[in-house]
């Protein structure tokens, strides 16, 4: 249970972060945004690293894990933002909020077999997260679909991934201490892939307020379901927390008065339905 808390955490901080991307401005490009993030990721973890790691008890095995996992993590940001950037969010959010069925998928290839209500659940989850994401309407052009479900798959199946391989780490290892090769491991795998594109990668500070207070969510988040691999049924964490595109939806209705149809407020119950189901 404790994991699924963990995750429903998660949600809530990437749900805030993913609302701040929609209204922040952009002027240097996606590279360069989340560079930024990534950089005060680094800074906010270091002192709950230097107080609470230890290192003595870090294996070779976990630190590499650890570093393909902060790099899958990079990838599935960058697949995240151009998915977004080419396709509408009916058809993108839904396929990127879909990791969970990878992250079962992982699960069970390392023995850990689900039962058929947890299944069940599971798609009763993702299904209902996908309606409310894709019902949502929007003029955007629908010709360059294909590109944007690529992209949008990348990023699912790089997210399921991060998540896997964090929590493998830190399952044999102190999790705090593979907290920043995992950040640090990202960031530099921006910045190769920026280089590679020639892409700018230098943020503008003017908004650096805002960069410290979506890194402070993101490195909470990331943290916390990295964290659950020492828990019982540590999918659950990586499950529980793609339902960040919901908490969004939520935010832009409250704040930016965007209307939830009735059946998506049925779509947001069952979710939680689901959810409940998941945690017994």
């Amino acid at each position: 249970m404790l994991s699924l808390t963990f995750g429903l955490i998660a949600a809530l901080c990437w749900g805030l972060h993913d609302f701040i991307i929609r209204i922040l401005r952009q002027p240097r490009g996606i590279y360069a945004s989340i560079a930024a993030v990534l950089f005060f990721g680094c800074l906010f973890q270091t002192p709950v690293i230097v107080l609470n790691a230890d290192f003595s008890k870090m294996p070779l095995l976990a630190l590499w894990v650890s570093v393909l996992s902060g790099s899958s993590f990079a990838i599935a940001g960058i697949a995240l933002y151009k998915a977004f950037i080419i396709g509408p969010i009916r058809l993108v959010a839904p396929i990127v909020g879909s990791y969970p069925v990878f992250s079962l998928i992982f699960s069970s290839l390392n023995g850990n077999l689900p039962s058929q209500i947890q299944i069940g659940a599971v798609i009763l989850i993702v299904s209902c997260a996908g309606y409310v994401a894709a019902s949502k309407k929007t003029d955007q052009d629908f010709s360059k679909q294909k590109l944007a479900i690529f992209w949008a798959l990348v990023s699912s199946f790089c997210f399921a991934m991060s998540f896997a391989l964090g929590q493998y780490a830190s399952n044999i290892s102190n999790q705090y201490a593979l907290l920043l090769p995992n950040r640090i491991s990202a960031l530099i795998a921006l910045i190769l892939i920026a280089k590679c594109l020639k892409q700018p990668i230098i943020p503008d500070m003017s908004e650096w307020r805002i960069f410290a207070l979506m890194a402070f969510l993101d490195a909470m988040a990331h943290g916390l379901v990295i964290s659950s691999g020492k828990l019982e049924n540590p999918v659950y964490a990586s499950i529980s927390s793609s339902l960040f595109g919901l908490v969004t939806i939520l935010l832009a209705s409250f704040f930016l008065k965007e209307r939830v149809s009735p059946n998506q407020w049925v779509a947001i119950f069952l979710v939680f339905v689901g959810l409940t189901v998941l945690g017994y």
